[in-house]
């Protein structure tokens, strides 16, 4: 990365420049938390809401784990499909959890005495 593309515009302090960008980067978590609990939502709905089939009333797979009749064989309701499921959810969680630490930190790190401080007055670091 060159130097330039890290320098704020001129007239533009650097502190202003992070909150700018902890602003658009709290966005993005407000955004990947909301698909990881529509994720979320998906899986709880095919765990433990029970459907009907070929006019067969079926179980969730949670409370059976083996439909007895053939018309509950259900694709979405296998339990590979539903493991996947899983580990899709599980992706947006780490992401907004990631995205949300990440805004938090940018945060803290504007708000510091050094960010603030004068740049001719500044430390040699």
């Amino acid at each position: 990365m060159n130097e330039r593309s890290q320098a704020p515009p001129p007239g533009i302090p650097r502190g202003e420049q992070i909150l700018r960008d902890v602003d658009r980067i709290e966005k993005w978590s407000i955004v990947w938390t909301l698909a990881a609990i529509g994720m979320w939502c998906w899986f709880l709905c095919l765990m433990l809401i029970g459907y009907e089939a070929g006019g067969v009333e079926c179980r969730a797979p949670l409370f059976h784990a083996e439909q007895d009749y053939s018309p509950c064989d259900s694709g979405m309701r296998q339990w590979p499909v539903l493991l996947g499921v899983l580990a899709l959810a599980v992706i947006p969680t780490v992401i907004a959890a990631i995205t949300t630490l990440y805004a938090k930190l940018l945060c803290r790190i504007a708000s510091s005495p050094k960010q603030n401080a004068h740049p001719s007055a500044g430390s040699p670091l």
